[in-house]
Order: C-alpha cells, then sequence, then structure tokens
C-alpha cells in the first residue's frame, strides 16, 4: 500500500513539473516584410521594429486563405481570357492590351496561390514569392496607366 502511495505521488509531482514549464510558442516571426526577425521567446512584438509577431499556426491559416483568394483570382483571370477577351470588339492593340491584363491577372492569381501553398505547408512566408507577386502588382499598375494614355 505505501509502494503505491509513493508511485501516485511521483506520477502527481511529474505532472505537476511538466504544467509549471512555459509553453512552447514554437517560432514566432516578424509580420514586417523588411524585418523578418524570428524568435522562440513568448514575445507578443518584434524588438526591432515594434509589429506583431506571428506563430506559424498563424502563417498556416493565412496560407490557406491566400490559396482560396489566389485561386478566385486564377479562376476570374482565366474564365475573363476564356470566354471575355475573344468576344472583343476593337483593334488588334486593344486586344492585345486587354489578353495581356487578363493574363496578368491569371499570373498573380496563380503566385497567390503557390505563396498560400508554400505557406500553409511550411509555416512561415517565402520572401522570394512576395517579391515576385508585389512586382506582377506593380507591373499590372503600370500597364494599366499605360494602356490608359496610349490607347
Amino acid at each position: 500500500m505505501d509502494n503505491q502511495i509513493k508511485e501516485n505521488s511521483r506520477d502527481v509531482s511529474s505532472v505537476a513539473e511538466l504544467s509549471a514549464q512555459p509553453a512552447s510558442y514554437g517560432l514566432l516571426t516578424c509580420h514586417n516584410y523588411w524585418c523578418n526577425y524570428s524568435t522562440d521567446q513568448p514575445l507578443s512584438r518584434c524588438p526591432k521594429c515594434g509589429r506583431p509577431l506571428l506563430t506559424t499556426h498563424t502563417y498556416r491559416l493565412l496560407g490557406l486563405a491566400l490559396v482560396f483568394l489566389g485561386g478566385l483570382l486564377a479562376i476570374t483571370g482565366a474564365l475573363l481570357l476564356i470566354f471575355a477577351a475573344p468576344k472583343l470588339v476593337g483593334g488588334t492593340g486593344v486586344k492585345l492590351f486587354v489578353w495581356g491584363i487578363f493574363g496578368l491577372l491569371l499570373a498573380v492569381g496563380m503566385t497567390i496561390m503557390t505563396a498560400g501553398f508554400w505557406q500553409a505547408l511550411f509555416g512561415r512566408r517565402n520572401q522570394s514569392l512576395m517579391t515576385f507577386m508585389i512586382t506582377l502588382l506593380i507591373l499590372i499598375t503600370v500597364v494599366i496607366a499605360i494602356g490608359r494614355t496610349v490607347l
């Protein structure tokens, strides 16, 4: 009987010791595009820039949202290329311009989906994919601005 009490007390003490240890937060990464500070300490804000630190779980959930939104954008671009672009009335310059815009829309959607898959799989963002996505968005803006003045 005394042995059972000793065994039970050891189990209780080991559980109490485990629960007294700090919780594991995993890897926390800064939300700022330029900072990329990472730590495993339980901080809520980045010590370098003051932006929030996100967990890998949060990055995975945001990655799934990117997959969904990028898929919608890519499907929209593809449907516009398939159904709307062939029915355009106008010169070849206008048709090429609209085909280019719809193609860039499809490319941006596919890039956002790829970045979302990466983020959902690995729990962190891919800086190269984000830079490529931002470059495509700037390219669309420039093409639309130039296209208005030229056409």
